[in-house]
């Protein structure tokens, strides 16, 4: 159970970078073709939780500072 907050952290950071696009933008910053940083922002999306154990509840807790509906 120690590791629940870090779980849930790391689970918001990869879907925002997955909305961000920062994977896709950093392999063009590598190859030298720079375009910003594009894509879509977290708030007023509705996302879906799989469980609802102490890593689905952390996730849920720590979303709601973004404006999202569960």
């Amino acid at each position: 159970g120690s590791n629940d907050g870090a779980v849930a952290d790391l689970a918001i950071g990869l879907r925002r970078a997955c909305l961000r696009q920062i994977p896709a933008a950093d392999r063009a910053a590598h190859a030298g073709e720079w375009r910003g940083v594009v894509g879509e922002e977290l708030a007023c999306k509705r996302v879906g939780i799989l469980g609802w154990g102490r890593i689905g509840r952390n996730v849920a807790r720590r979303l709601a500072g973004f404006d999202v509906s569960l």
